[in-house]
């Protein structure tokens, strides 16, 4: 795993050698791809980000796997693409095991993490799957069923609908991410 030491110092070298909106666009870009060919929203985030700092971190993309769709294709819960969002602030700016005892060392990731679920569900409406879902394409789905899955993907489920999710959080990750180092230099 990756020290979060390294990956910040990473962040930084990489906006030294290209400018903050082409990273973000790359992200944007690289979402869309994603989730538009491999699908799992989660996941796809989290790889539209790191790959666009080039910086890929496996574990990191394992603990993204169940989150797609609402937790467990559910969409019974929170968007898979904003936990994936919220999954990488924490791997920038959490907390980790040598400061547990410090108990208010959270509080950054909080904050940070509070503002994008903020900007999240001032773009999408709502931070639940299943909300996102019916505000998108009109409807909700049981990813399970293979009827519902083919409606799903007629409603342009992994052509463009929830690739938009995913891009748009991949991109203002990056930007969330850039404002917190820039607020430390």
């Amino acid at each position: 795993m990756v020290e979060k030491e390294i990956l910040v110092n990473r962040l930084k070298e990489r906006l030294t050698q290209v400018s903050l909106d082409k990273i973000a666009a790359k992200a944007f870009e690289l979402g869309l791809k994603y989730e538009a060919t491999y699908w799992g929203c989660s996941q796809s985030t989290v790889l539209a980000v790191l790959d666009s700092l080039n910086l890929r971190d496996d574990l990191t993309f394992r603990a993204a796997s169940g989150f797609g769709a609402g937790i467990g294709l559910t969409n019974k819960s929170t968007c898979g693409a904003l936990i994936g969002s919220i999954m990488l602030i924490g791997l920038f700016f959490g907390r980790d095991i040598r400061s547990l005892e410090n108990l208010d060392r959270g509080i950054k990731c909080y904050r940070i993490s509070k503002g994008f679920v903020e900007a999240f569900e001032n773009r999408f409406g709502d931070t639940q799957c299943l909300k996102i879902q019916k505000s998108l394409m009109g409807r909700a789905f049981n990813l399970w069923d293979e009827v519902e899955f083919a409606l799903f993907e007629k409603s342009g489920g992994h052509k463009d609908k929830c690739p938009l999710v995913v891009a748009w959080s991949a991109k203002e990750t990056i930007k969330f991410l850039y404002t917190q180092i820039e607020e430390q230099t």
